[in-house]
């Protein structure tokens, strides 16, 4: 008789719930905002947490923000995609809701190396027993040839993956930047009633985001005096490292002042000097992909 009787509450408790998440998406799944903050390019998103004293963790939406990028910088207007309610929180996604959801690609190439021929692996073995002297160093220096020949395939192939792994690493970050971010508005022990109205979620962010949908104006940093405003195209500076593209290390040493190209088992490789000040700096790159250098003095 006990299960029966709470058998009312229990039909009564899902549709409460249901109905409280249909409230929200009815008033808000379609709507134009503006943020007032940058929104990281991650499904991740911001964590916002109302009940707490600093319901903003300052450093690991910097950290977002700085691994992922940004999607959604302060000021732009954009549409709530969707609006979740869960156990302990409410997504409220923003033109798409992040990058990193089930469904989206990362950005792992596999790299795979060249197995031993069975004649490297007969010469291994047969120079354990072998008592010649003229053949065992005719047979050390095939097997020589046959293991750099290896060498020289699996530094084909690593050159090729890491230049497959900036290219799908770019195309992914591209997509990232397009499919927007969301907040995460987090309570510890379960969503409160008052949370899982309209007037309630936008209070919660409030501090974040502007519901009147209407354009805001982003406050510029002061600019020293004779120090010219920075140009909001400006590339973020580059260092020196594998996996650059030809152009990047170009934007940093310029032209070349030699080149020479080859063709190696059907990938293009080029081998660059560069000149700048007392140093010069060889390069070579697989496919547009800087894969090995080095710097001397001049």
């Amino acid at each position: 008789m006990r299960a029966l009787s709470l058998l009312p509450f229990l039909l009564v408790a899902v549709p409460l719930s249901a109905q409280s998440e249909d409230q929200l998406r009815d008033a808000f799944e379609g709507r134009s905002v503006v943020v007032k903050i940058d929104m990281p390019a991650t499904a991740r998103g911001v964590d916002i947490q109302p009940m707490d004293r600093r319901p903003l963790d300052v450093s690991r939406y910097a950290d977002r923000l700085k691994d992922f990028g940004t999607a959604l910088k302060a000021g732009t207007t954009v549409m709530v995609t969707k609006v979740k309610v869960k156990k302990d929180l409410i997504e409220f996604q923003l033109g798409g809701g992040g990058y990193g959801t089930f469904g989206d690609e990362g950005d792992d190439v596999q790299v795979s190396t060249t197995a031993k021929s069975a004649r490297e692996k007969s010469l291994e073995k047969g120079l354990k027993n072998e008592k010649d002297p003229a053949n065992r160093k005719a047979m050390q220096e095939e097997l020589d040839r046959l293991r750099r020949h290896r060498d020289e395939q699996d530094a084909l192939v690593r050159a090729t993956a890491a230049a497959a792994a900036v290219a799908n690493k770019e195309r992914i970050r591209e997509k990232a930047l397009a499919a927007g971010s969301r907040f995460n508005v987090r309570f510890d022990g379960g969503v409160p009633l008052d949370a899982l109205t309209p007037d309630g979620l936008s209070r919660a962010l409030a501090e974040y985001v502007d519901f009147t949908g209407g354009a805001t104006a982003v406050a510029s940093a002061p600019v020293a005096a004779g120090a010219a405003a920075p140009s909001a195209s400006a590339a973020p500076s580059l260092t020196l490292r594998k996996g650059l593209l030809l152009a990047e290390v170009e934007a940093l040493y310029g032209a070349p002042a030699r080149t020479e190209t080859h063709l190696l088992e059907g990938f293009h490789l080029l081998k660059a000097t560069y000149t700048r000040g007392e140093s010069t700096l060889t390069a070579e790159f697989v496919e547009g992909v800087l894969v090995r250098y080095g710097v001397s003095s001049n």
